[in-house]
């Protein structure tokens, strides 16, 4: 079956996702193909064309209703509520969408767990590719060894655990894996936007936002302990994810934002250029969008609570 997407730019939002390493990647002359070939509806096909902002693709009919997650299109509404937060009549972010698949989500931990401490597209999208035709990886760098290492257990709990809550707890429990690690699993795997993994790009922004919000290194039998419900976490008003609660559904969609605006910055990859080339990259749009909306949010709510 044929689907036509338009007005989304696949650029971007493959840029940032960790549906990224399930998809093969060819550049055409305007814009790229992408294809799936990893994972559940590994059948789909899409050309994207970046002057128009139109997706052709070629979905198997058992995979229609599905490739709505896999392509982003019942997760474009949180960054249209981004730009109405914004408020400018030109909103960039508009065009970015979200791209989730609850049927890949081991797949998607293995990419999330590989991206850890090392360059995403040099070395990740390899690992990953090399795990998934050969069964291993063959590196000396410590963050394949740490992955191989609990593979079995991050296995074993895919293997017997279905509900996401519990799914997520019991991976938390593992060596290795922290509170941002199962935050983008959330995101990116199941598409709960109340998560977001607060990395360095995020806290740049946060602190501009919430100078007098003082951080502090939660350790995740916390988080374990109350259940990943931060509203109930005697630490909320000194932790940022605790903090980052305020943007309810919308957490998640400023992270990617975040993450966008100053990780493209310092596109250097092959891959990135086919993506996102050095004349399309609007990193002024996405930075002023971010700060915008965070600085608006925090005073709403300061407001609200009489601050």
């Amino acid at each position: 079956m044929i689907i036509e997407i338009d007005g989304v730019d696949y650029g971007y939002s493959l840029y940032y996702s960790y549906l990224l390493p399930l998809f093969d990647i060819e550049p055409t002359e305007n814009g790229f193909a992408f294809r799936k070939v990893v994972g559940f509806c590994s059948k789909i096909e899409c050309v994207f064309h970046r002057d128009s902002l139109k997706t052709v693709c070629k979905v198997p009919p058992n995979c229609v209703e599905y490739s709505k997650h896999v392509l982003g299109v019942d997760s474009r509404w949180g960054f249209k509520e981004l730009c109405k937060v914004y408020g400018y009549e030109k909103c960039f972010a508009e065009r970015i969408t979200l791209l989730y698949s609850p049927k890949d989500a081991r797949l998607v931990f293995y990419a999330i767990l590989l991206s850890r401490n090392t360059d995403y597209f040099v070395n990740t999208l390899r690992w990953f590719k090399e795990l998934v035709h050969t069964g291993s990886i063959e590196s000396d760098g410590y963050i394949a060894k740490q992955f191989l290492e609990i593979k079995e257990s991050v296995d074993r709990v895919f293997d017997s655990i279905d509900k996401v809550n519990e799914l997520t707890i019991s991976l938390l429990k593992l060596r290795y894996v922290g509170l941002k690690t199962v935050s983008a699993l959330l995101l990116h795997a199941f598409g709960l936007t109340e998560y977001a993994p607060i990395d360095r790009h995020y806290t740049w922004y946060l602190s501009k936002a919430l100078p007098n919000f003082k951080p502090m290194q939660i350790r995740k039998e916390v988080c374990i302990r109350n259940q990943l419900n931060c509203l109930e976490c005697p630490y909320r008003e000194r932790c940022l994810y605790g903090a980052t609660k305020i943007f309810g559904k919308l957490n998640g969609y400023i992270q990617s934002l975040a993450y966008l605006s100053r990780r493209i910055s310092m596109a250097r990859n092959t891959l990135e250029e086919i993506l996102v080339p050095r004349w399309h990259r609007d990193i002024r749009s996405l930075e002023d969008i971010v700060k915008v909306v965070i600085e608006k949010v925090v005073r709403d709510a300061n407001k609200n609570a009489g601050l």
